[in-house]
């Protein structure tokens, strides 16, 4: 393979491999989203914000994907760094966690659909999602991507020394793929192989003697994607929704459930209503991305009766059957009379601590 001269941290020569265009899955979609909205990452913080979000969030993946009936190969995540375009932020750089969803099977449809479901259910509501496939160079055209690929040794917890490096060297949009261990740079897909050449010793320089194995290397690859932003993702539920108003069979009411919560989700987000994560108990810690005016009425019912009925948080040791029973009533009259909808009554229902009842009798099943 070619290869151009090097000066890593250690002043001796090297070669940078070119192991060439991999092969990839033409059946394979690759979707990208970020759980949180707004949280950067730092050393410091890096191992809570990740446990925070990772089950929650694969969960969902996990559950869309079935609803849509698709097959997941993977779930990896990244530490991704990115600079803002436009807006107030223009121009400031930061660096995040997302995960990287490999489907099978999916059509370009279905990966739209999946990714804009999990941009606004996976976590919090997210700004953009995306979606992509790999391509064969032929394929490339002005809106396709090219993707420098260089192994490198595992990160760990330290999610700081790759970025402040790449920074250092102006590179500030980029992805440390840990499921891989690869880091990720993107540019033009007119690139010609000197340039691409040139681009990987900059990486590799940037890197110092972060790169895994005796000496580094690097492999491209070209890509086209859809980011999906709020605009979009409203566009295809209505349009799916529509589609499914007059095609009957074409999805289950699972799927018909998400897309319409998603629909809210995206509608409040536009609206400029909360984003992120409710800190609070109850139905807000439970439901996914956003709150509701449906969500937070639920909220504020079930504050009322914490007060009126004794109904305690998640600090409680043991419960009334009064105050179960007349909470599960509650969600239960709110369900049938379409205030809610079943998943934010059973959110609610499932923040009480309904395995302690003080006279140990056995929970039924809930009736919606």
């Amino acid at each position: 393979m070619a290869g151009i001269p090097l000066e890593n941290e250690q002043k001796s020569a090297e070669t940078i491999e070119d192991t060439g265009i991999p092969e990839y899955n033409n059946n394979e979609k690759n979707v990208t989203v970020a759980p949180y909205y707004s949280t950067p990452v730092t050393n410091e913080n890096y191992a809570e914000v990740k446990a925070s979000a990772d089950g929650a969030f694969r969960t969902k993946a996990q559950s869309l994907a079935e609803s849509m009936g698709l097959s997941i190969s993977e779930i990896r995540d990244n530490v991704g760094g990115y600079t803002f375009s436009e807006g107030e932020n223009s121009g400031k750089s930061v660096k995040e966690i997302s995960y990287t969803v490999a489907l099978q099977n999916a059509t370009d449809e279905q990966a739209d659909l999946y990714a804009a479901l999990l941009s606004d259910l996976g976590y919090e509501v997210q700004e953009t999602g995306i979606s992509s496939k790999y391509i064969a160079a032929n394929e490339a055209d002005d809106n396709s991507s090219l993707e420098i690929e260089i192994p490198i040794r595992p990160i760990g917890g330290d999610v700081e020394t790759l970025p402040q490096r790449l920074a250092a060297a102006g590179i500030t949009d980029f992805t440390i793929d840990n499921g891989k261990n690869v880091i990720r740079v993107f540019a033009s897909a007119n690139l010609s192989s000197e340039d691409i050449s040139i681009q990987a010793h900059s990486i590799v320089s940037a890197i110092g003697g972060q790169f895994d194995g005796t000496r580094p290397a690097y492999n491209y690859s070209f890509s086209k994607a859809q980011f999906l932003d709020s605009g979009a993702r409203e566009s295809i539920y209505r349009g799916w929704l529509a589609k499914t108003d007059l095609q009957s069979g074409q999805g289950g009411s699972a799927l018909r459930a998400d897309v319409e919560q998603a629909l809210s989700a995206v509608t409040a987000f536009r609206q400029g209503k909360v984003t992120e994560r409710s800190a609070g108990t109850g139905l807000g810690a439970a439901n996914a991305g956003f709150v509701s005016p449906e969500t937070a009425a639920v909220d504020a019912k079930y504050q009322a009766d914490t007060e009126k009925y004794g109904i305690l948080h998640s600090g409680a040791d043991t419960l009334t059957e009064k105050d179960w029973d007349r909470t599960l009533a509650d969600r239960t009259a709110e369900v049938k009379s379409g205030k809610v909808s079943k998943d934010n009554a059973a959110a609610s229902v499932e923040a009480l601590p309904k395995n302690k009842l003080r006279s140990g009798r056995i929970i039924p099943p809930r009736p919606f």
